[in-house]
C-alpha cells in the first residue's frame, strides 16, 4: 500500500492523492515553484479516519518523509 507520495514523484492521480494533492504533483512536475512536501494518500486518510491510533507502517512512512524534508538540518 502507499500511504505517501513526494511531490514531484511522478503521475498518480487524484484518486491516490485526492484533488489538492494531485494538483500541487502536477505543479511540480510541470517545474512551477511549490515547496517541497508530500501528501498522505487516500489510502492512509481511510485507515486514518477509522478514529484508532495511526497504525504502525503510517507512522513510520509519515516519519521517514517528514525526515526527508527536514534533512539533516545543516
Amino acid at each position: 500500500m502507499t500511504f505517501i507520495h513526494v511531490l514531484g514523484d511522478g503521475p498518480a492521480g487524484a484518486a491516490l492523492l485526492g484533488g489538492k494533492g494531485n494538483a500541487l504533483d502536477a505543479l511540480v512536475r510541470a517545474g512551477k515553484q511549490v515547496p517541497s512536501g508530500f501528501v498522505l494518500t487516500t489510502m492512509a486518510t481511510a485507515a486514518l479516519t477509522e478514529g484508532k491510533p495511526w497504525p504502525p507502517e503510517i507512522a513510520s512512512a509519515f516519519a521517514s518523509a517528514c525526515d526527508g524534508l527536514i534533512g539533516d538540518g545543516s
